[in-house]
């Protein structure tokens, strides 16, 4: 019964931030939220605007050097909600790990999680 009374009322245990500031010359900005929940689940928000890479490529999101998800951009811009109950492998991440967007192996826009 506990069980099932944390899913339906699951609670935020954690939630972190990354600003993300451009590198290598690329211009941009933005940010990726990752929250963990009572019940296990994690959601992760990614937003990324002001890219000149071109439609259609894709972003590999890296966590402490380890991809763990890929964003589209469109219109100049990522934005992608990602969580854990829909199938996406997501990691537990701590204060103090490093995200990068990287295209092509080069990074473009990178952040250090601190709580929000």
């Amino acid at each position: 019964m506990l069980k099932l009374l944390s899913k339906v009322f699951k609670v935020r245990k954690s939630e972190l931030e990354a600003k993300l500031q451009p590198v290598n010359g690329h211009p941009g900005w933005g940010e990726i939220e990752l929250s963990e929940y009572s019940d296990g689940s994690i959601k992760m928000e990614i937003e990324y605007k002001g890219a000149t890479i071109a439609d259609g490529e894709t972003m590999d999101v890296q966590i402490s050097g380890e991809s763990v998800a890929y964003a589209t951009v469109t219109n100049g811009r990522v934005k992608e909600w990602l969580t854990s109950e829909t199938g996406a492998e997501l990691p537990h991440v701590a204060e103090g790990d490093v995200v990068e967007l990287m295209v092509d192996d080069e990074a473009i826009a990178r952040g250090t999680f601190h709580p929000d």
